[in-house]
């Protein structure tokens, strides 16, 4: 038969059906209206969910008693048509197919296929088509109009639009969805309506990440918002956390320091520290640091100690600092010590990396210890303003 009688055959009288198929190793057969529709099991807490129940225990529902059985459906498509002559007489015999997928009604760009089908029965003008059989259909073929395009021998006919149906396949494993919804802000909304105490919109799991979310609209940072409370057995955050502590919060070291160390908190929470008597001895001063070792049920690091200070003579100064968690001088440990003399006479800061800086949950407070020097005079002034922890949460 030449190509102009197919074409005449096929295009005057195509009549085709686009359904979609979802089958699998297991059977899947939708539950009755009257019937209840059997739930999905969900791990957590045993205090918020039921625990479950052991087969063959009194309460076990059997695998044949279950209404609907999930399964990982197959990425295929049934397609049916329906071809007659010019003068409508259904065909009959045997036709070869080639199936393409594309972007736009004509022209474009292939998105899938060609796929073969040799020796097709037409029988009564009917004929089937798996679509998906030899060239894979993925989900993510499916996030943006398709056109199908079929050539029957060597006639192409034109284009026909995929119907909502085929997009089933964007909510399978692996799908993605994108566009512009009409009449709404949320490409995706899901909403359960079911008034149970543990009723959820979305459950996620994941070997990684349970949900992914980013914002990257340029609008905010903000990857999930929630306009309510929200619960959690964890926080992890990558970003950091800084916190601030003025020098007026320190003290003295000891009880001979504090009639050593003349001790002078400014209105602004910066501390003037003076030798009370001329002396060569080093004066010690510290600022306790109120931050817990566990934030939210994550370990806590301090990654970065910043020291703002000045002096009023460089001939006195800070001889040493030193970040210390322990319950005293003689049982604590140093997460970082340093011994470069800070002498400014000018506002400034200094900052400072911890080799291991992991906080521990028992080991006692935090704190920032300061050895000074005053070059055996009273009037020399040392200027704390105050002490900055970068706290990372990793």
């Amino acid at each position: 038969m030449d190509s102009n009688r197919w074409r005449r055959l096929l295009t005057t009288a195509l009549v085709a059906v686009l359904v979609v198929s979802f089958t699998g190793s297991a059977s899947a057969q939708l539950p009755d209206d009257d019937e209840p529709h059997p739930g999905v099991p969900v791990e957590g807490d045993p205090a918020q969910y039921a625990a479950p129940v052991d087969a063959g225990s009194e309460g076990a529902v059997d695998a044949a008693g279950v209404d609907l059985i999930l399964a990982q459906p197959p990425y295929t498509m049934n397609y049916q048509g329906y071809l007659t002559n010019s003068s409508g007489v259904p065909f009959n015999g045997s036709v070869n197919f080639e199936a393409s997928f594309f972007d736009a009604p004509s022209g474009g760009t292939r998105e899938w296929g060609p796929e073969t089908h040799n020796n097709v029965p037409v029988a009564n003008g009917l004929f089937h088509l798996v679509l998906g059989a030899s060239v894979p259909l993925l989900p993510n073929d499916f996030d943006e109009a398709l056109f199908l395009e079929l050539k029957v021998g060597s006639t192409t006919l034109p284009r026909q639009p995929l119907r909502a149906t085929a997009y089933a396949f964007s909510l399978v494993p692996g799908a993605e969805i994108e566009g512009e919804p009409a009449g709404t802000d949320y490409a995706l909304m899901v909403t359960n309506t079911h008034t149970g105490t543990n009723s959820s919109g979305i459950y996620a799991r994941g070997n990684q990440y349970g949900l992914y979310a980013e914002e990257v609209g340029g609008a905010g940072d903000t990857g999930i918002y929630s306009p309510d409370f929200v619960h959690a057995r964890g926080i992890r955050s990558n970003d950091d956390s800084y916190l601030f502590v003025g020098g007026g919060a320190g003290v003295p070291w000891d009880d001979q320091a504090e009639s050593a160390l003349v001790v002078d908190v400014q209105s602004s929470g910066t501390v003037h520290l003076r030798s009370r008597a001329a002396s060569t001895s080093p004066r010690y001063f510290y600022i306790p640091i109120n931050t817990p070792a566990v934030l939210y049920g994550q370990a806590v690091t301090v990654e970065q100690l910043t020291i703002y200070y000045r002096v009023s003579n460089a001939s006195s100064y800070i001889d040493e600092i030193s970040l210390v968690q322990g319950n005293g001088a003689n049982n604590s440990t140093d997460l970082l010590l340093n011994q470069t003399n800070l002498s400014s006479t000018t506002d400034t800061s200094v900052s400072y990396t911890p080799s291991d800086g992991q906080l521990s949950a028992t080991d006692g407070p935090l704190m920032v210890r300061f050895v000074l020097r005053f070059n055996n005079n009273t009037s020399d002034r040392i200027e704390i303003g105050g002490v900055r922890l970068r706290l990372g949460h990793r």
